[in-house]
């Protein structure tokens, strides 16, 4: 009998700290080993930059050259960030960068849909890439054209103060 309850202590005992054990490797391989809070980081949209205390400014924009009306098309102004240590739900500003503000977009807004910044309005931003554009100073000097792409291009975005 004592034997019994000695070794389901024991089982108990092992479980607890296999428990833990597979917690810290699991973490330790996702979000440290993807050093997920190194890199700097973008709003999925508006509600969320609003709640990490970034957002800056809404964005007027104009759709044209396609039927196509994008009801959950979003574009504004941001301040860069990164995740925190320990979590994405921590937000931690952006320091030492030359571009701390970033231009964002929803880049999916619909199925088979995606929004593109035109490739020869990348020149109006201090530093870009095809998805976003980073910025020394929070405003836009210029219009900016984003590409609806649908197996090519079927329209137009253009983006201004």
């Amino acid at each position: 009998m004592i034997k019994n309850i000695v070794q389901c202590i024991l089982l108990v005992f092992i479980g607890f700290v296999c428990y833990f054990f597979f917690g810290y490797i699991s973490n330790a391989v996702g979000w440290y080993g993807y050093k997920k809070n190194q890199n700097r980081r973008a709003s999925i949209n508006q509600e969320e930059s609003i709640a990490r205390g970034v957002f800056i400014k809404s964005l007027k924009y104009r759709i044209v050259g396609t039927p196509y009306r994008l009801k959950s098309f979003d574009v504004f102004l941001e301040k860069g960030f990164k995740y925190g240590s320990r979590s994405a739900k921590e937000t931690l500003p952006l320091i030492g960068s030359n571009f701390p503000y970033q231009l964002r977009f929803i880049k999916q807004p619909a199925p088979n849909i995606t929004i593109a910044v035109a490739e020869n309005e990348l020149n109006k931003f201090d530093s870009s890439s095809i998805s976003g554009g980073y910025l020394r100073l929070p405003h836009l000097t210029d219009t900016i054209r984003l590409l609806i792409l649908s197996k090519g291009v079927i329209g137009e975005i253009k983006v201004w103060e």
